[in-house]
């Protein structure tokens, strides 16, 4: 009799093929108590996760929607996923892999370790903890790496600031909701006592499906812009900011543009890291990508997302022509250097 696959070459939402028919006798089950294998870049508290053995030795990991999500909330996460995944790619943003698949009857994706012997990740969260004081933004999240230099860790402060940069850039363009402390992972090397900064996950929230599209929805035919539904982003959302005082504000999302742009005016480098989101990004030929695979996406949800972006980068250019010399010289002086 033909073994039943675990995961199957077809999820509900798309007939992408993942191509492994793996039969669930052939998979060993992992405690994710094992320190190497804990939090493998994704957390594993919520959504019915699993971790698997893969049969060449692999590690990865089942990510499955919540039971009570209706149907298109769970594709639109599994699209998010996907989308900033390409995305990203663009903009040679270190971002883990996704692919879908479903077991049995749970419908999701599957990613892989992105993990070397000797690794493992912490959360933003539990570095931040070494500071109760401390949140989510790049000011305190840099202040609390430094502290590990006191127990023997050393990271490279200058391309740790230069990848959060750009998560920031590609988190704002994309209205991620629900970029909080444990979606931020560094990852540990033991062997070598060293520090870096973990592939982007859990974009799932990515163009603010949770906040901003349902008002959209709702609005599309009348004169409210995102500009206007994007208010209620800034209150609700959890997203990683500059500085900390930022969060929770009305003005939150425009400060934290001003900000990004000032930083970019500071430096050469972080000048290039801006462009390049902005003049790379191209969500129509993300949207390719994932339809030449077999994906229907509703016009709809397109048009919502090419909005945003684009709306966003807009944003961003503008800001970048109102940037003050003092705004330049406080980041200078007191981020970049």
């Amino acid at each position: 009799m033909t073994q039943k696959p675990i995961l199957k070459n077809v999820n509900k939402f798309s007939n992408i093929k993942l191509a492994r028919g793996i039969n669930i006798e052939t998979l060993n089950f992992t405690s994710r108590a094992k320190k190497d294998i804990k939090n493998l870049g994704v957390s594993t508290k919520e959504y019915g996760k699993v971790w698997f053995i893969m049969p060449d030795g692999s590690k990865a990991l089942f990510k499955t929607y919540n039971v009570f999500s209706n149907v298109k909330n769970k594709k639109l996460r599994v699209i998010n996923e996907l989308l900033c995944y390409n995305l990203a790619k663009q903009i040679n943003m270190p971002c883990a892999k996704y692919e879908p698949a479903h077991i049995e009857n749970q419908v999701g994706l599957i990613t892989y370790n992105f993990l070397k012997d000797g690794e493992y990740t912490n959360s933003l969260f539990e570095l931040l903890n070494v500071d109760k004081d401390l949140s989510g933004n790049i000011f305190d999240t840099l202040e609390a790496l430094d502290s590990y230099s006191k127990i023997g860790y050393t990271y490279n402060k200058r391309e740790t600031l230069k990848k959060l940069y750009m998560y920031t850039v590609f988190d704002t363009i994309t209205l991620q909701s629900d970029r909080h402390e444990g979606n931020i992972h560094f990852v540990f090397n033991d062997n070598t006592a060293e520090i870096k900064l973990a592939p982007a996950f859990d974009n799932e929230y990515a163009f603010s499906i949770d906040l901003v599209y349902d008002m959209y929805k709702k609005y599309k035919n009348t004169d409210k812009s995102i500009e206007d539904l994007r208010d209620n982003y800034s209150l609700k959302a959890k997203y990683f900011t500059v500085m900390d005082e930022l969060r929770s504000t009305k003005m939150a999302f425009k400060n934290n543009v001003s900000n990004i742009c000032a930083i970019a005016k500071a430096d050469k480098e972080f000048a290039h890291i801006l462009n390049n989101v902005i003049n790379k990004l191209d969500v129509h030929k993300a949207f390719e990508m994932l339809e030449k695979q077999h994906y229907t996406i509703s016009d709809e949800y397109k048009e919502y997302v090419e909005t945003v972006v684009n709306e966003n980068i807009n944003v961003i250019k503008t800001a970048l022509s109102k940037v003050t010399k003092d705004e330049v010289e406080y980041f200078d002086e007191e981020l970049i250097r």
